[in-house]
């Protein structure tokens, strides 16, 4: 079998004046940006169409048979890889951190595009990545001298048919795999919002403000002593349960356990306006700007913690502001339901449960994901180290 470099077998570098000599101006050809390309999938997404004028400058060509390859992190790195088919009067467009391969007839342009699809080439790739930090970009040198195997074109095509039966299968298997994981992180919230719609008679309707005792938060001094008393509770930590920064002010609230802080800011928007944290030890935390405490003695604080992460007031809260901020009067009036304190604690205990059981199923079939994507790997070695039989 010949090795040979990719730049042998493949122009890196199609010329566009090929659009100009075959179009008018005013054509329509496909419009790819990097959005559009997926990862390791053959087909691109086709559902922008521009005037060739419009994207003549600025954007990279390509035609059909084409395959298109990112070179700029994370995109390299994720495997932003497909080939260009039914383009527009043959033709596209898109994004400039794109490079582009086109056969020169010796190697089949799908054969191609499974070989790039190992994970062997990207590891290698991300060895020799350039530029800045979050633009770094891997070389087209690195492309255009990586070796490939050539063998004859039908033994090419043998190789892609067989690939190709045995991704189908897999893809199949993948798809189902991912429903059911997202059915697993969905099921927890289908569950507690059953639980909290379905008042019982027993069950007191009242607000926060009724109900609960409200602190809070304020901007802290920039000087940080590196012996800081109090981890400061902020948006970040509250967003990712555990993000923290330590800063010195002996004059700051002091948290305790079971107290449930709440981000009343929606920073990044839409992610974690009412977003809720249990706290979890005395006087190790103080809250920052735009984060308020809420305490209870009528409460369960683990029932309340769950009742607020699910109460629709604040996660449909606008009040039509460019930036969506909660103020004390809004969260005083959030309604609450509140049952007797032994049921509160078995509804806590029971959704705790719940939620344990849907992080051990969600965990199953991310398990399950990473082993396929081994099995792809693992294929794709075989196919290309002469080891695949029909």
């Amino acid at each position: 079998m010949n090795i040979k470099k990719i730049k042998e077998v493949c122009d890196l570098r199609p010329q566009k004046r090929e659009a100009k000599l075959k179009l008018s101006d005013e054509a329509l050809v496909s419009f790819v940006p990097m959005n559009n390309l997926g990862i390791l999938s053959k087909n691109l997404n086709l559902y922008q169409e521009k005037k060739l004028k419009d994207v003549y400058k600025g954007y990279v060509y390509f035609a059909e048979n084409d395959i298109l390859l990112a070179k700029i992190t994370p995109c390299f790195e994720n495997g932003k890889l497909g080939i260009a088919r039914n383009l527009k009067n043959g033709i596209g467009f898109g994004s400039s951190e794109y490079i582009v391969l086109r056969s020169k007839g010796e190697i089949d342009p799908e054969y191609l595009f499974y070989f790039l699809s190992q994970e062997k080439f990207r590891a290698e790739g991300r060895q020799v990545l350039s530029g800045a930090v979050g633009q770094q970009r891997v070389p087209n040198e690195f492309v255009e001298n990586y070796l490939v195997p050539v063998p004859p074109i039908e033994e090419q095509k043998r190789i892609v048919e067989i690939l190709d039966k045995a991704f189908e299968g897999i893809a199949q298997a993948e798809a189902n795999t991912r429903r059911n994981l997202i059915n697993a992180r969905e099921l927890f919230d289908s569950y507690i919002a059953r639980v909290f719609s379905c008042k019982k008679d027993n069950w007191l309707e009242t607000t926060l403000g009724d109900s609960c005792f409200f602190f809070n938060g304020k901007a802290h001094e920039k000087n940080i002593d590196k012996y800081g008393k109090f981890i400061v509770v902020n948006s970040k930590f509250i967003s990712s349960n555990g993000s923290i920064e330590k800063r010195t002010n002996f004059d700051l609230f002091p948290l305790l356990i079971n107290d449930i802080v709440m981000v009343m800011s929606d920073v990044p928007k839409g992610k974690a306006l009412g977003k809720c944290y249990l706290i979890e030890q005395n006087n190790k935390y103080s809250l920052n700007q735009r984060i308020c405490a809420i305490r209870s003695n009528k409460f369960n604080s683990l029932f309340l913690y769950y009742q607020l992460n699910r109460n629709y007031y604040f996660l449909k809260f606008d009040n039509q502001e460019n930036q969506t901020n909660l103020r004390k009067d809004d969260i005083l009036k959030c309604p609450l339901y509140l049952p007797p304190i032994d049921e509160q604690k078995e509804i806590a205990s029971d959704l705790t449960q719940f939620k344990e059981n849907g992080l051990v199923l969600e965990t199953i079939y991310q398990r399950k994901l990473e082993a396929i994507a081994e099995l792809k790997q693992s294929i794709l070695e075989k196919a290309f180290t002469g080891q695949l039989s029909q």
